[in-house]
């Protein structure tokens, strides 16, 4: 069985994490987390959300002729405890200029103690 590690986990959500928004039909705009993937590197999918213990299930869906799995983490609670918490001060690059632009635009998600 493959070991999930810190480093691995970080790995997958750099290379297919996307932190996007949604907007409600009330007009509130509410952020998420969306880990994208082909149906392949489902073990991947499933050690990431199983070693971070989130709740959301893996997800199938075809769009553009194309077979993918997602995992969308839209829980304020899991977004600040597990992404948040998890991500902070641990990613590089374009990735980490992303989450720390996506994190401004919902401060809430951060603790005080991280402001």
């Amino acid at each position: 069985m493959v070991q999930f590690t810190k480093e691995r986990v970080l790995g997958i959500f750099e290379k297919s994490g996307s932190f996007t928004k949604s907007k409600r039909p009330n007009g509130v705009v509410r952020p998420r987390f969306v880990l994208k993937m082909t149906p392949e590197e489902r073990v991947l999918l499933e050690g990431a959300r199983e070693f971070l213990k989130l709740k959301p299930p893996v997800r199938e869906y075809y769009a553009g002729g194309r077979h993918y799995i997602s995992l969308t983490v839209t829980s304020i609670a899991e977004l600040k405890n597990k992404i948040v918490s998890f991500l902070r001060g641990n990613l590089i690059g374009p990735k980490a200029e992303k989450f720390e632009d996506w994190l401004a635009q919902f401060k809430y998600l951060v603790g005080p103690e991280k402001l």
